[in-house]
């Protein structure tokens, strides 16, 4: 009534509430009845007053704030809580720096916590039966007034346990907990068990005991399998100077299992071509045989292997060299000498080859030998080739 009596009143009180005047009388009343909540808000950085944004959001969406006091005093109450001391406490266990308001902090919680640590929360409640509500706050998708109150009194309480166990940079406390959990068949060296600890999936804190020891061993198998491949193909790389043993075989001309001196070669050169076929207590043996003194040989000793595996005893006396009979099966029986052994084509091409070389060198040196016999050692050597050689035999019953 008396704006409408008054002259120029209207007017006056217009030009006067404007929203920056609201908002710096806004600022006095709440810095005035919390200033905690401006201290507070000094501490974490803000410089842009967010707090007090944040102080009329939550006040607008609350029916009757402007005829209660109480109503506005709790919803500061509620801020400072929420907004500040939380937050607080959430960046100092982080080391983190500059503004951040309550959701950010939250989600940067839940991610050291539930994600980033592998470790199932059931294993750290048997450890520290503290946790068990701080972990239950921080699974809930919205938490009320009294749940922020009493998660920023757990974290001040168990401040050393959360540092130490989740904002470690190191890991040391999650590391020491995998192996108590998978025992000796947890890897010993730091960087490796390190490197098996980030390869757990990110939900493994919200798994059972149980379930986690059937997914972890699968990890570990899969860990150790890939660690002792590298371990295996770094150890042919530097013994033969190849990256694989079809390098190797094309290089040399050569079976690569050829350049071994182990058990089941064959086997030993299959795991390192392609370790993702052979199981984690396969490659560990065959690491261990490619590590023992004299498990490779240069190129000329392979070759010498090669000739013996393949030529006859009698035909190896005819001097044939390795660069001749690789010459020859490359033509025979293609570019891939890797696969020479298994070739069902090899004793023929190798009876091929002794018969050409046979003709080229080793007749014309026979026929001289014979000529040069008298007849009676004549007679002696061919009742030696019919005893030795039925086609002999044969030859002279036509």
């Amino acid at each position: 009534m008396m704006l409408l009596e008054t002259p120029g009143l209207a007017e006056a009180m217009a030009k006067y509430m404007t929203p920056v005047v609201f908002d710096k009388a806004f600022q006095q009343y709440i810095d005035n009845a919390k200033p905690e909540l401006k201290a507070a808000a000094k501490r974490l950085g803000d410089s842009s007053n967010t707090y007090c944004r944040a102080v009329k959001t939550q006040l607008a969406a609350t029916s009757g704030w402007l005829w209660k006091r109480g109503d506005a005093e709790s919803v500061l109450e509620d801020v400072y809580y929420r907004q500040m001391l939380c937050v607080e406490s959430i960046r100092r266990l982080a080391g983190l720096s500059g503004h951040m308001n309550f959701e950010d902090a939250m989600n940067h919680l839940r991610n050291a916590v539930l994600d980033e640590n592998k470790v199932p929360t059931e294993f750290l409640v048997k450890k520290y039966p503290a946790l068990q509500h701080f972990f239950e706050l921080i699974s809930k998708p919205t938490l009320s007034r009294n749940d922020v109150k009493i998660l920023g009194e757990i974290i001040e309480q168990q401040d050393k346990v959360i540092r130490e166990v989740f904002f470690d940079m190191g890991q040391a406390w999650q590391l020491g907990a995998m192996r108590e959990i998978f025992g000796e068949v947890w890897p010993k060296m730091v960087a490796e068990s390190i490197d098996l600890y980030n390869a757990f999936p990110p939900d493994s804190a919200r798994a059972d005991i149980k379930s986690f020891k059937a997914i972890g061993r699968g990890k570990i198998e899969e860990f150790s399998r890939t660690l002792v491949s590298k371990q295996i193909i770094a150890l042919w790389r530097t013994r033969t100077h190849t990256e694989s043993p079809d390098e190797w075989s094309r290089k040399y001309a050569l079976p690569s299992e050829c350049v071994l001196v182990v058990d089941d070669a064959k086997s030993a050169v299959d795991a390192v071509a392609d370790p993702g076929s052979a199981s984690a207590e396969r490659l560990q043996l065959v690491l261990k045989n490619l590590e023992k003194d004299g498990a490779f040989v240069d190129e000329n000793k392979a070759g010498e292997f090669f000739l013996k595996r393949v030529l006859p005893a009698r035909y190896q006396k005819m001097g044939f060299s390795v660069s001749e009979l690789s010459e020859w099966l490359l033509k025979k029986l293609g570019s891939a000498p890797g696969r020479w052994l298994n070739d069902v084509r090899l004793q023929e091409a190798v009876e091929a080859f002794v018969k050409q070389g046979y003709d080229t060198h080793a007749r014309r040196q026979a026929a001289e030998k014979v000529n040069m016999l008298s007849d009676a050692e004549a007679k002696k050597l061919l009742l030696t080739l019919i005893d030795q050689i039925p086609d002999v035999g044969l030859t002279v019953l036509e």
